[in-house]
């Protein structure tokens, strides 16, 4: 929780984006998602990619981004599937569950509350 100080007339009340931070990251807390967690799930909601594209794409700290896909991966928000040639290559993609966890959250961002009426997240096998 923030400490606002009151002393000053000027910061009494946060400006809407502030307050539209806030709910963002009220919204990830209650949906137990890490920041991290919760950009993975965004890109793979869009695409499947290669641990290296994933890597790569949110173009941060790799080791941390693989802690994020295993814990998603424990909580079925992830899954991995092998991909052909080299037969050891994985892929990774978001679950229903996944695009369901992050659903309310691309449309807080959209400020649509239609997010669902895009391809992407129609709910489908994955």
């Amino acid at each position: 929780m923030r400490h606002v100080a009151t002393s000053s007339p000027l910061l009494h009340a946060a400006s809407p984006p502030e307050e539209a931070f806030d709910r963002l990251m009220a919204d990830l807390e209650a949906r137990d998602l890490r920041p991290r967690e919760a950009r993975v799930l965004l890109w793979l909601g869009e695409r499947e990619s290669t641990p290296a594209e994933l890597d790569d794409a949110l173009a941060g700290d790799a080791v941390a981004t693989q802690q994020a896909v295993r814990r998603l991966e424990r909580r079925g928000l992830v899954r991995r599937r092998m991909r052909g040639a080299p037969p050891s290559q994985s892929v990774l993609g978001a679950t229903v569950a996944g695009l369901r966890t992050v659903l309310p959250l691309v449309e807080r961002v959209a400020g649509t509350g239609e997010a669902s009426r895009y391809s992407l997240w129609r709910e489908r096998d994955r």
